[in-house]
């Protein structure tokens, strides 16, 4: 399957390669038309297109991994005092943050004012895992779900520990195959 580039979203469009970048990135978008962003955007999405800004290493402080486990979600105020629960579906783990995705819960909203996350992970990689975060990313599913990711704070030396080997277990040692002289 070829990889799809900006030329080729400019070409099936009828756009320029600029637009299409400018778009893309972010970059002067309140000079285009809201039909062509979302035309650029709606393309890019069912023909595949990965712009290399979602891609590249510096995005991200350590690899993620998606699991297969559920979550117990507190939402706790600046003064302690809880918010809200919700049970959710865990999504990327990393070192540093993770995803929960399809919360339910009573409320369908979340405070205005500053909140921390106090997230405990049931499943076979993480079971018992406690960790509280801050929300840095909101989202709602096409079904209007809520999900965010949060970036993990105060975890210990043992947390650190179980995610890193999940997340980015210890390579094997590589063997160099014998060279034969031809």
């Amino acid at each position: 399957m070829k990889k799809i580039t900006q030329y080729d979203l400019a070409k099936q469009l009828g756009l320029n390669q600029a637009t299409i970048s400018k778009i893309l990135t972010g970059y002067a978008l309140d000079t285009f038309p809201e039909g062509t962003k979302k035309k650029v955007f709606s393309a890019a999405k069912k023909l595949g297109y990965v712009h290399p800004a979602l891609i590249t290493p510096k995005r991200r402080i350590s690899p993620r991994k998606r699991l297969e486990a559920m979550a117990h979600v507190k939402v706790v105020l600046a003064d302690g005092s809880l918010f809200a629960e919700f049970r959710a579906r865990l999504g990327d783990v990393g070192a540093t943050g993770m995803l929960l995705e399809d919360l339910e819960g009573e409320k369908r909203y979340l405070p205005i004012d500053p909140f921390l996350m106090e997230v405990e992970v049931s499943g076979p990689d993480l079971a018992g895992l406690r960790v509280r975060g801050n929300p840095v990313r909101f989202e709602r599913t096409e079904d209007g779900k809520l999900g965010f990711a949060i970036e993990m704070m105060d975890l210990t030396e043992e947390d650190k520990v179980r995610i890193s080997a999940i997340v980015a277990p210890p390579l094997e040692p590589r063997t160099r195959k014998p060279r034969i002289p031809e």
